[in-house]
């Protein structure tokens, strides 16, 4: 991930070369994020994480499903 300097989102390396398509696959896990070539990166997807806390904590097994289906 990029650090960032007091904003609310973190980029995220894509686990496909193709980050618009890795963020449709998230999407079938709840997930949503945003490809990173709208912000003239390629390869990342960014997450915000402007929610409540328990938002955060209970998408963690989303996370790890969407990991696990890439790196099984």
């Amino acid at each position: 991930f990029v650090e960032s300097n007091g904003a609310f989102y973190l980029f995220l390396k894509a686990l496909e070369d193709d980050e618009k398509h890795f963020s449709e696959v998230a999407k079938e896990y709840g997930l949503f994020l945003v490809p990173s070539k709208s912000f003239g990166i390629k390869g990342y997807v960014r997450v915000s994480y402007c929610v409540k806390e328990e938002t955060i904590k209970n998408s963690r097994k989303a996370f790890e499903a969407l990991f696990k289906r890439y790196r099984g």
